[in-house]
């Protein structure tokens, strides 16, 4: 009789699972009961295929990843993002209040890569082919066990170089970048980063960071910062500084303009100035005429991007470590005991059942869970 091979669990397919990973752990830890009926049974979220942030924010990853392996043009990756982008024009997606359509999104995209492939000379780091993206490394958690052929599998989206200079108690030239296009603010935190230490656990990479390319609103007001795309008046490309005034607030200019502040001590200078009266009025059109630079909107935006490293320490990945280990115990004796628990809560802070697309499935409303779920045999990990 041959031996039971070890598994974390029996996928929709019928196949014993030998694979984990960080988001595996991320899941399980959240709600068991999730965790099973997503991996197991093979329920998926209707609406993550309509997420019009999440399918902006791929595509926007791979035309990054495009740039640095096909000869970082801009002009080549930006007819990669239209390509890509054009496919969901028809589609109905789920837009936001960052992201209001498809026009809006089409051109954060093509902002969003001019100012990457103006920042990314002064960034920490080098990016030198197309095999510094999506490096797979693997761990066996328990060899010569009888949990022995069960992986930790981690696709790094960045495996860079870093530039000399920095960290250098780490002893490395590598850095392993997690690379995020989000309408939140970067971490600051990023040494405590769960899925940053895992990347530098397996790897044993002790410098880790997030390369954020921030999604910010599209509405320009007096007071935004922006920063330049190309070179305005004495400001040159790269420059963050405040709008001075639109196009429609104090002073009309030609379509699509506005002016735009030298220096941000000449902004508040000009938010001094009162503009009640008449008088009052024609000095503040004055100092805009005489100060503001008056720059076309399509060359500046408001949308960033923002790298922050940070160094693991030994204790840290020793610490996910054990944690990664008692998680795939945990989920392969629940396999085996078939008995995957709630981790209910619907009272503020813990209300993440008010919102879990398995909430149908676990109140018993079929109709709910009709609506919200639909099943696949895909296989996850």
């Amino acid at each position: 009789m041959s031996k039971k091979s070890a598994h974390l669990y029996i996928n929709p397919k019928g196949y014993p699972v030998t694979r984990h990973s960080y988001s595996g752990s991320s899941l399980f830890n959240d709600c068991n009961r999730r965790y099973f009926l997503e991996r197991v049974a093979g329920y998926k979220e209707k609406a993550l295929d309509r997420a019009a942030a999440m399918i902006f924010g791929k595509v926007m990853e791979n035309t990054v990843t495009f740039y640095h392996t096909h000869g970082k043009q801009v002009e080549t990756a930006w007819a990669y993002f239209c390509a890509e982008w054009d496919n969901f024009k028809e589609q109905e997606l789920d837009y936001s209040k960052k992201l209001t359509s498809w026009e809006d999104a089409w051109r954060t995209g093509n902002e969003l890569l001019r100012l990457y492939a103006l920042r990314y000379p002064s960034l920490p780091f080098e990016i030198t082919g197309e095999d510094n993206f999506q490096v797979l490394r693997t761990w066996e958690v328990f060899p010569n066990t009888k949990l022995a052929g069960i992986e930790l599998y981690s696709y790094l989206d960045i495996l860079a170089k870093l530039k000399p200079g920095r960290f250098p108690e780490a002893k490395t030239d590598k850095v392993i970048l997690d690379m995020k296009v989000s309408a939140a603010d970067c971490p600051k935190l990023v040494s405590l980063d769960p899925q940053l230490r895992t990347y530098s656990m397996v790897t044993k990479y002790p410098v880790v960071g997030f390369l954020w390319l921030g999604v910010e609103s599209r509405v320009l007001e007096k007071g935004t910062e922006v920063t330049l795309l190309t070179d305005a008046g004495p400001l040159k490309k790269g420059s963050v500084t405040l709008i001075l005034s639109t196009d429609f607030k104090e002073i009309p200019t030609k379509p699509e303009s506005v002016y735009l502040s030298p220096t941000r001590e000449t902004f508040k200078e000009f938010e001094k100035m009162p503009g009640r009266k008449l008088a009052e009025k024609e000095a503040k059109l004055n100092f805009i005429q005489k100060h503001g630079i008056l720059t076309p909107v399509c060359d500046i935006t408001r949308q960033t991007v923002e790298v922050r490293l940070a160094v693991i320490n030994d204790e840290s990945r020793e610490d996910i470590k054990k944690q990664i280990e008692h998680d795939v115990i945990r989920i392969h004796n629940a396999s085996e005991e078939d008995f995957w628990p709630m981790q209910s809560g619907v009272r503020y802070p813990h209300n993440k059942c008010t919102s879990c697309p398995m909430r149908g499935i676990c109140t018993g409303n079929d109709e709910l869970r009709d609506e919200l779920l639909e099943r696949s045999q895909e296989m996850v990990f």
